[in-house]
């Protein structure tokens, strides 16, 4: 074999291996960065949360998002939307938060990652302030909603009054609220104890070369027949 042929060869195999490994999904939404999030998702009340971020493709990366929309009125759903590497990287420590959310009594927004449902906060619709033995306010919903704290992965978690107020502080601030004690977010134990199922997924989805490499080369043979 002459070095023509040879690397004739060798590009075939790059773009056999490459088109093996392509990433993109047909009819994949691709999301650049928060901005977007306002077309992604039109109604009132909602809350995205983050559930996991994974990459795919072997020469070709792609960087995707796996969310639980939550809707009051239309239910809950999980999609899994393709973003940008740049937003990728940014939310890779926001698991379990809600990246994005519109409240339905004036349709306002919030793009900074805070704790998934902060907009039923203080929301007198869904619920009441209620005093605690230690005299501390805490929020609890109305038996409609009682369901809210599980579907929202709270666990044991009730915000109080000065927690309400540090929601708001940090949002008009731009800034990332994860709770009074880091609760929320990747390494936060709340959202360690109730997305365990999506810990250990968010760097990427490990493939293993030789092993692919191994299956895109071998030939399917008939028992008992031979080449020789």
């Amino acid at each position: 074999m002459n070095r023509f042929s040879l690397y004739i060869l060798l590009v075939l195999i790059y773009l056999g291996i490459s088109k093996s490994y392509t990433p993109h999904e047909v009819g994949t939404n691709f999301l650049e960065d928060e901005k977007l999030f306002s077309s992604f998702f039109p109604g009132a009340p909602v809350t995205v949360i983050l559930q996991d971020s994974f990459e795919k493709g072997f020469l070709i990366k792609a960087y995707y998002q796996r969310y639980q929309v939550f809707d009051v009125f239309t239910g809950t759903e999980n999609i899994v939307i393709r973003t940008s590497k740049k937003f990728w990287k940014k939310n890779l420590e926001n698991q379990g938060m809600s990246l994005f959310s519109r409240r339905e009594s004036d349709f306002s927004e919030t793009l900074t990652p805070t704790i998934p449902g902060h907009i039923f906060i203080g929301d007198p619709s869904y619920g009441q302030w209620e005093l605690g033995v230690n005299k501390q306010k805490f929020w609890t919903f109305h038996r409609p909603y009682r369901h809210f704290p599980q579907a929202l992965y709270w666990g044991n978690f009730r915000p109080t009054e000065a927690i309400y107020k540090d929601i708001q502080n940090f949002a008009a601030q731009d800034l990332v609220y994860k709770g009074p004690h880091q609760e929320f977010g990747t390494k936060g134990l709340i959202t360690q104890d109730l997305l365990r199922d999506y810990h250990g997924k968010l760097n990427k989805i490990q493939i293993k070369f030789w092993e692919h490499l191994k299956s895109f080369w071998n030939i399917p043979t008939v028992e008992g027949s031979s080449f020789l």
